[in-house]
């Protein structure tokens, strides 16, 4: 099949537009069930007792690597084996300290009481807390091939978890019928092959996370963690990078006819013929150049604005629309001869309603599925400073496991206008659930040091001549820390 493109829009007649199906639950809850339930359906147990496992192991492992500094070398040799218990109180810890941010980890153990935080000094002391924290692991490091050889894995140290999480995320949550692709970044300084530079970013340095998230709730579907270009990969099944990425997050919603939104990063027009193919619409955004668009994205028309243009070829809506600047889109779900308005501001302050192609507004509705989850995220946002790389990851992917827990939460209250720092709070107390690893006060202990039977008056009397004296350099003992004695 092999068209030119044309202005039929035919195919477009029986399309149901309206993608209107709201989120729902593949798991149901009790009216009893708390906040640490919902989040237990995303942070699982089995993933916190590989958690535990891990760190035990690790801290039980003999060091040999002459790097490892001072505090580290304390760590193993006064470990004290963690348990589930109390790594949920750690994490319920680490979401308080996203609540009440300090400058410095040592504030919230302060004596200044403008500093301290109670409800986080009291659960455990600031030393068994960065124990844990430097200790933790989520893999062997062991069974990782060495950089360079077969099957080794740039993100082994993570990798079960974020298995893991894809599962859990998947089983428990049905999408609206639209979705959005887009990256997020997670900030980094440090020295990896994995960090990424985005300029246009506010994020600039860190880790680029692909996203499939709900357009409608901001709920992440899946997501991964972008390595490095795979250009074996990407040649054998013809894809660039951005259509690969794509059909990986889409493969779990095949032939569910929901619209999947994305940007000029994604868009071609091979891309959208192959979501098409596979039973789901697109609309994104595309750079005129991209192969096999039409000549008219990227001639200089002088379009007044509001005006558009549009040309379709196997399904797939190619559209110029003239805004501020000509923006241009391709649409596998939308008539393109349909048009709707937008508001624009004026220079002068007055709204205007501005014509525009039906492609262009729902776009704009649906994009910000990804952006929906930062800016929960930004609001409390866990972790802190370390100079271990994946620690970054991991404090995302708690950061992550608690929003999309809170989402399940909204969607089976039936109210999205329930508050995030109410669940984060809540969940945060039952975290931590009256755990303290602090000796508690209470009725002192049996053993009491005896009182001495001589009198003070007595026994600290100079009776003759039995003071404690300095000794002189030549009388003193082989060893230097004797410097008196008692004649």
């Amino acid at each position: 099949m092999n068209e030119e493109w044309s202005n039929e829009v035919d195919f477009f007649d029986n399309i149901d537009s309206s993608f209107n199906n709201e989120p729902n639950l593949k798991i149901s809850f009790n009216s009893t069930d708390k906040e640490k339930d919902y989040f237990g359906t995303i942070f699982t147990e089995e993933i916190l007792q590989n958690i535990v496992d891990e760190t035990n192991s690790y801290a039980n492992q003999p060091k040999k690597n002459k790097r490892l500094g001072s505090n580290t070398k304390d760590i193993i040799l006064n470990w004290k084996e963690i348990t589930s218990e109390e790594l949920k109180a750690w994490i319920g810890m680490h979401i308080l300290m996203g609540i009440h941010q300090l400058p410095e980890l040592k504030n919230y153990w302060s004596t200044d009481p403008i500093l301290n935080v109670q409800s986080v000094a009291r659960v455990m002391t600031a030393k068994r807390f960065k124990k844990i924290t430097e200790t933790l692991h989520v893999n062997d490091n062991s069974t990782n091939p060495p950089r360079g050889q077969p099957g080794h894995d740039k993100l082994h140290k993570v990798r079960p978890i974020l298995s893991q999480l894809n599962d859990s995320i998947c089983k428990a949550y049905e999408p609206s019928s639209t979705l959005s692709i887009d990256e997020c970044m997670i900030a980094f300084k440090g020295r990896t092959s994995l960090k990424q530079y985005m300029p246009m970013k506010p994020i600039k340095r860190g880790y680029k996370v692909w996203c499939l998230a709900d357009s409608k709730t901001g709920y992440i579907q899946k997501f991964e963690i972008y390595c490095g270009k795979e250009t074996s990969d990407n040649k054998a099944k013809k894809l660039n990078l951005g259509e690969t990425v794509v059909t990986k997050l889409t493969e779990d919603v095949k032939h569910t006819g929901r619209l999947i939104a994305h940007d000029n990063y994604f868009t071609s027009f091979r891309l959208a013929k192959k979501l098409l193919a596979s039973g789901l619409f697109s609309v994104g955004t595309v750079k005129p150049q991209r192969k096999g668009l039409p000549q008219m994205l990227k001639t200089n028309d002088k379009l007044k604005r509001g005006e558009s243009k549009f040309l379709t070829k196997e399904g797939v809506a190619a559209i110029k629309w003239m805004d501020n600047k000509a923006v241009t889109l391709l649409t596998t779900a939308h008539n393109p001869a349909f048009m709707t308005s937008v508001h624009r501001t004026k220079k002068d302050g007055t709204k205007a309603e501005v014509p525009c192609p039906k492609a262009v507004a729902v776009y704009n509705d649906v994009m910000g599925g990804v952006d929906r989850f930062d800016q929960r995220k930004e609001r409390y946002q866990i972790g802190r400073r370390s100079v271990k790389w994946w620690h970054r990851i991991f404090y995302f992917l708690l950061d992550l496991g608690i929003i999309n827990s809170f989402i399940l939460w909204q969607v089976n209250k039936r109210n999205r206008n329930l508050d995030q720092l109410t669940f984060r709070i809540a969940l945060a107390r039952q975290l931590i659930d009256g755990y303290s690893s602090r000796k508690r006060k209470g009725r002192p202990a049996s053993f009491q040091a005896k009182k001495c039977a001589v009198p003070d008056d007595v026994r600290l009397a100079s009776v003759g001549n039995h003071m404690p004296k300095m000794v002189s350099n030549y009388r003193r003992s082989k060893e230097e820390e004797l410097t008196f004695d008692c004649p």
